[in-house]
């Protein structure tokens, strides 16, 4: 449900805009009673307090809950018809006023601050109401604090004295779940020297609070509760300490937060053992208590460790040995001591992982472990057998050998270790280009299968890369070419080809006539030549001395074109000059006859 209601704000309110111009305050409070009768909590204190400037001084709404609900605090932002308001800088919500310092206690609500200058602060709380764990309500208070300039006095104190049962820090007091009793006095007392009333509210139903000596300069407090049976969780009660001075009295109403704790539990679970060699891995599981909990480490009398554990694990490599944890918090409650020990324990790591690899015929060696000084290893062969040494793989075969080893160090152990030895076989080298009688000058493409890399070798040609990566070499005298082949195995063999017999090869054919009438036979006319041409010139004539063909490839032949256009039936006569690579020259004038 919603709350709202014209403004009630000042215009001396100092720490937002426009104070007065926000026509509507909006107060927001919700509660959830569909599964049980709920109420919200009420507040005990008035909201518009006065304090006075550079005192250090506190405020409590002393809120109860008479459904026994549990309630958390906040602050948050005044709201107004428009949403939330706006905050002169550099105020917000959460540092509402200009102080030198500032406090808010989400446990009990406590404000403790000191302010540096006189204002009006707008200061909005949220009371958040549990049930079971479950929000089952919200409330809201706007409160204006009048920080005035001009006092002349400060308010009355109270200090907490002769705790037994619990520990405190501050007002918030500790106690162990079982613990039979809880006790401890308040002293109230005014540097003024004025009378002190002190009022409770909201004392835990089962406990009592006795004052002595109030309305006096210094009432006693006697707080008394049997917490054997109380159930954990956060108990608060308030009191209202307001002396009589004059013109203007100061009050201050103080929380006490009692927070009835489970005690703390631990374990130790090694996640990772040593294997002899190095540290654990090792959990730490701890419950109960206040957080956040310390927890130093000790081995006999040296601390180890210290952590600070707000989550109940804590993670660490520890060496073997002997631990005592000591767990606790900041004002000593519930102090456990939980001793452990990390033994020296597991499977060693295994001396050999990976297969050794050779390469067949490779010169081998004993194989090497990756072992531990002093330990103690034993060989086996692959029928488990015991041998006396480490064994020398053969690498005359190829296939996979299995060896066993077994270590023992301390009290870890490895039993039956494989050892693999993989022996590949050399790859087989094809050479693609077969021995055979050439003709000087040749072109040998060097090409080979069986391997993934290939280095090619020649006794005395040279060999050249074409454009498109292919190697070739020319005949020119007697030659073996060596290629050397590495697999995917890194394994490396070779082969070889050699060409010895190379003929000289310079011959020339003349034929007589041609027929280009496109049945592909005798199409074209050209010179046939047996070797390798160093230079070559074949022209065509008419009859009328005109050329008609010419070209400086032995393999191109006339087709009896001129310009495209077919040539007429006839006697056509040519010209050929060639040389040789073996230095053999040629010229020869003859006639051939175009036939349809």
């Amino acid at each position: 449900m919603e709350a709202g209601g014209f403004a009630g704000r000042s215009s001396a309110i100092t720490n937002i805009y426009n104070p007065s111009g926000t026509s509507i305050m909006y107060l927001v409070a919700t509660l959830n009673n569909i599964s049980a009768p709920n109420n919200s909590p009420y507040y005990t204190t008035i909201p518009t307090p006065f304090y006075c400037v550079n005192i250090t001084q506190q405020y409590n709404q002393g809120c109860n809950d008479i459904d026994g609900d549990s309630l958390s605090y906040s602050l948050t932002s005044a709201l107004d018809g428009s949403g939330k308001v706006s905050y002169t800088f550099p105020y917000s919500d959460s540092t509402p006023m200009s102080a030198d310092t500032f406090s808010f206690n989400y446990l009990n609500g406590q404000l403790i601050f000191k302010a540096n200058a006189a204002q009006d602060a707008l200061i909005v709380t949220r009371v958040s109401e549990y049930r079971h764990g479950v929000l089952v309500g919200t409330s809201m208070r706007e409160m204006t604090f009048v920080i005035l300039s001009n006092c002349n006095t400060t308010p009355p104190l109270a200090n907490i004295y002769s705790i037994t049962g619990g520990n405190n820090k501050g007002n918030t007091i500790t106690v162990c779940q079982g613990i039979s009793d809880l006790d401890f006095k308040i002293s109230a007392y005014d540097s003024s020297i004025d009378t002190i009333i002190a009022t409770p509210v909201s004392v835990p139903g089962s406990a009592t609070l006795n004052i002595a000596n109030n309305n006096t300069t210094n009432p006693q407090l006697d707080f008394s509760w049997h917490t054997a049976a109380i159930p954990t969780g956060v108990y608060n009660f308030f009191v209202t300490y307001k002396n009589n001075h004059c013109p203007l009295s100061s009050t201050q109403t103080i929380a006490y937060t009692i927070i009835i704790v489970p005690p703390y539990t631990a374990s130790a679970t090694v996640l990772a053992p040593t294997q002899c060699l190095h540290q654990a891995y090792v959990q730490l599981n701890i419950a109960g208590g206040v957080l956040p909990r310390t927890v130093i480490l000790k081995e006999g009398a040296l601390t180890v460790k210290t952590y600070i554990d707000s989550v109940g694990i804590i993670r660490d490599s520890l060496a073997a040995g002997a631990y005592t944890a000591i767990i606790n918090n900041d004002n000593g409650t519930c102090p456990v001591y939980y001793s452990f020990v990390i033994p020296d324990s597991g499977l060693l790591p295994q001396p050999y992982t990976h297969p050794l690899v050779y390469c067949r015929y490779n010169t081998s060696s004993p194989i090497q472990l990756n072992i531990i000084d002093s330990s103690t290893v034993q060989w086996y062969d692959a029928n488990k057998t015991p041998i006396m040494h480490a064994p020398t793989p053969s690498t005359i075969n190829p296939g996979i050998f299995i060896w066993y080893v077994s270590e023992h160090y301390k009290t870890c152990s490895i039993f039956f270790d494989t050892v693999a030895v993989m022996v590949h076989d050399l790859p087989a080298i094809t050479i693609l280009n077969k021995e055979a009688t050439a003709c000087y000058g040749d072109k040998i493409y060097l090409d080979a299968t069986g391997g993934i890399k290939y280095k090619w070798e020649t006794t005395s040609n040279k060999i050249v890369t074409e454009k498109d990566g292919r190697l070739f070499s020319l005949l020119i005298d007697t030659v073996t070419y060596t290629v050397v082949a590495t697999d995917e195995n890194n394994c490396v063999d070779s082969a070889s080809s050699s060409y010895s017999d190379i003929q000289k090869c310079c011959l020339f054919s003349y034929p007589n006539a041609f027929t280009p009438n496109g049945d592909g036979r005798n199409d074209r006319f050209r010179v046939i030549t047996y070797g390798n041409m160093e230079n070559y010139e074949l022209s065509i004539y008419d009859r009328w001395g005109q050329r008609v063909f010419t070209t400086t490839d032995p393999y191109t032949g006339w087709d009896g074109n001129y310009h495209g256009q077919p040539c007429e039936i006839g006697t056509y006569f040519y010209l050929l000059r060639a040389t040789c690579l073996t230095g053999h020259y040629e010229e020869q004038k003859g006639d051939i006859t175009l036939i349809r």
